[in-house]
């Protein structure tokens, strides 16, 4: 047995690696530990600000941010599961090697885009990393928080791969 199935099942049966299966793990445990930090900050927030009318600085700006990190991570898990919501409804009519042949030319659009942005905000973290940028209420370098651009639209990348090549179930 390779370890536990996932927790949602693929679409389009593919049978994905021991490894692709091992980051999707690590990245839905981050993901859980992203979440509870977000809750545990917003929970003392709102009990420092109505219990001793003292909120946590920044802590808006902090949850802001971790639900960006997120989104991009969760954006990853989603593609390497292929759960991405889609408009199949004209794909699921045609025969089968014609069903496969849209699958590919989805898989290469999408990785053409995911591509794109991901260099274009590679530039903008460069800018912004040159000239300092930080957020105005924790001081956080703004590279930091846009980099879960190029994260994400990078592992979104390996993952739309992974189910492109992947072995058929």
């Amino acid at each position: 047995m390779d370890g536990p199935p996932p927790l949602v099942e693929a679409r389009g049966g593919v049978a994905l690696p021991g490894a692709a299966r091992a980051v999707e793990r690590a990245l839905v445990l981050l993901l859980g530990v992203l979440m509870l930090l977000i809750v545990g900050l917003n929970v003392a927030n709102v009990a420092g600000r109505y219990l001793l009318s003292r909120p946590v600085p920044a802590a808006d700006e902090i949850m802001t941010f971790a639900m960006v990190w997120g989104v991009f991570l969760g954006a990853a898990v989603v593609t390497l599961r292929g759960t991405h919501l889609t408009m199949d409804l004209i794909v699921g009519l045609l025969p089968p090697v014609a069903r496969r042949a849209a699958d590919i030319a989805a898989s290469l659009a999408l990785l053409l885009v995911l591509g794109f942005v991901a260099l274009q905000s590679l530039d903008y973290i460069e800018v912004i990393g040159s000239i300092g940028l930080t957020s105005m209420a924790a001081g956080l370098p703004m590279a930091w928080v846009h980099a879960a651009i190029p994260v994400g639209f990078g592992l979104m990348a390996v993952a739309a791969l992974l189910r492109l090549f992947g072995r058929r179930a």
